[in-house]
């Protein structure tokens, strides 16, 4: 007997066009987003057993890291929608490692003291990834 998955897919613009903040992973201050050369997406892909109706969502996004921090904010913006079957331990959020995203939000003091500290105007990129994502 054959046996299906339901799955879905989904992409979205992160990309945060504010001139001044932060990059991550060069250990320089000084490294900060003049413009945008290309965009940064996230990408969700969903798989549902129809039977059990267990479900993962896996997200990658172009961000440094999929950081605890980042992780956090998707599950407990998810867990506002009413009946939503996404918690802990089904949500995988991996980043791209690209050097061209917002620094700042890792939640790790080492990380983050090189790009400058967590940075309040990396919050607008992060919750703008948190909501693509949802």
């Amino acid at each position: 007997m054959p046996f299906f998955y339901r799955v879905g897919t989904g992409i979205g613009d992160v990309t945060d066009t504010a001139v001044g903040l932060p990059l991550q992973g060069m250990a320089d201050q000084r490294q900060r987003a003049t413009g945008v050369e290309s965009h940064l997406y996230a990408r969700a892909f969903l798989l549902a057993d129809p039977t059990t109706h267990a479900c993962v969502a896996i997200v990658v996004a172009d961000i440094w890291s999929g950081t605890r921090r980042v992780k956090d904010g998707v599950i407990r913006r998810l867990a506002r929608l009413p009946g939503t079957p996404f918690a802990e331990e089904n949500v995988l959020l991996a980043g791209t490692h690209t050097h061209s995203g917002p620094g700042g939000f890792s939640g790790h003091r080492f990380y983050d003291y090189t790009d400058g500290g967590c940075v309040r105007p990396w919050w607008r990129a992060s919750w703008r990834v948190v909501d693509r994502l949802v």
